[in-house]
């Protein structure tokens, strides 16, 4: 969308084409009263497009507008921002039991966190003290370790240490509310179809992925499990020391499963689940062996890419295949897995000589795991609250990355 000085400045410009020697853009002459006037009509002209473009197509819209298609749609609002959830633990064990308060104040740098309920943790254990950030938002999860300070000891207590967290979110984007409403436009209820399952599932708050799969936890009952956060493999990316978790709060999964329970068939049996972490940590879990383009080395620094080496952006490619991989991996046989194929894609996509996202850094590669050519086995278990618990991230230490001298 063009400014009126941008208008006018293109009509002064097509005036000195036709008549070099005219001086339209001195100040107060016809030409530059005429360049005004025509730059102030056509930059309306092109503000009225863009607002009708917001207020009539959803796809366009921002802000209000999209709230207005949230309703008309009898779509769930725009969800509010979640903050950042976690546990932690004792630095050390006492020699007493101690208890600490709900709502005991913590800090770390600028960021701020409050224990959520009062904990007792028994002596010579470290417990697990459930905590939560102050504010609402992304950016406020903390690696495991991380020693936040307590604002007001209790005893000999000035800090906790982090055992696990998940991240918080800001209000839903417009870019995941747009997503929403094209779903519904684009995806009418059809009498219960997996696709059917997946809209009725993400269109409520903080549920941004489903997937439908039929007799996992039980015979008979079609599983959905949805999972919260960004599903964008590069925001998850960009924090490479904290393992990337998507597991959905019980009072979210109760208001997908509530409002599924008033849209599915009669006939169907469906159950509203999420999943738990786990990961890969066996440091040779995964081998990538690489041949790179001429004078390139693994550790070559690539300043345009954040100072990241080669192998560090391999690593990365070999996690966005397994963040980016379907819930409960591929069915091959009885088993499941995250398909090696899979994982050698992603790499030439970001990589390759073939037109990578990154840049131009391999001529070829070869991927195996533990020195086959296995694809790699999810061993998912089921937990007492019908969760799963299964792979789906990678720690970069469990990717082994070396140069071959051919293939």
């Amino acid at each position: 969308m063009k400014t009126q000085q941008q208008y006018y400045q293109q009509y002064v410009n097509f005036v000195k084409a036709l008549n070099p020697v005219a001086v339209p853009d001195a100040a107060a002459t016809d030409w530059w009263v005429k360049a005004n006037s025509i730059g102030a009509i056509a930059s309306g002209i092109d503000q009225d497009i863009y607002t009708f473009r917001q207020n009539i197509f959803p796809q366009y819209a921002s802000g209000n507008a999209l709230d207005k298609f949230l309703a008309s749609y009898n779509l769930q609002p725009r969800s509010a921002g979640v903050p950042a959830t976690g546990y932690c633990s004792l630095p050390t064990v006492q020699a007493q039991d101690v208890t600490l308060p709900a709502n005991t104040q913590l800090s770390i740098s600028n960021n701020q966190y409050f224990i959520q309920q009062t904990t007792t943790i028994k002596v010579g254990t470290l417990g697990q003290i459930p905590i939560q950030s102050a504010n609402t938002g992304s950016g406020q999860q903390l690696a495991n370790g991380t020693e936040l300070k307590l604002t007001n000891p209790v005893g000999n207590i000035d800090k906790l240490v982090v055992l696990s967290m998940n991240d918080g979110s800001g209000s839903e984007s417009d870019p995941n509310v747009r997503y929403r409403i094209l779903q519904a436009i684009q995806n009418p209820k059809l009498g219960g179809t997996k696709q059917d399952y997946i809209t009725w599932a993400t269109s409520q708050p903080n549920i941004t992925a489903a997937y439908i799969v039929a007799n996992i936890l039980q015979t008979g009952i079609l599983s959905v499990f949805v999972l919260s956060g960004t599903n964008d493999p590069d925001v998850i990316l960009a924090k490479p020391d904290i393992i990337y978790n998507r597991t959905t709060t019980k009072p979210d999964m109760q208001t997908a499963q509530n409002y599924i329970e008033t849209q599915r068939p009669i006939n169907d049996n469906a159950l509203v689940s999420t999943t738990d972490t786990q990961v890969y940590d066996n440091a040779n879990t995964i081998n990538v062996g690489v041949i790179l383009i001429q004078n390139l080395t693994l550790a070559t620094i690539l300043p345009d890419f954040n100072n990241l080496t080669v192998a560090d952006l391999i690593r990365r490619e070999v996690r966005r295949a397994f963040i980016s991989s379907p819930l409960y991996g591929t069915l091959i046989g009885n088993g499941r897995y995250v398909l090696l194929s899979d994982v050698v894609q992603s790499i030439d996509t970001g990589l390759s000589v073939t037109g990578g996202i990154y840049a131009q850094i391999l001529i070829d590669r070869k991927v195996d795991y533990k020195g086959t050519q296995n694809n790699i086995p999810i061993n998912a278990t089921i937990q007492q609250d019908n969760n799963l618990f299964l792979v789906y991230d990678i720690e970069y230490i469990a990717i082994n990355v070396y140069v071959l001298d051919s293939i």
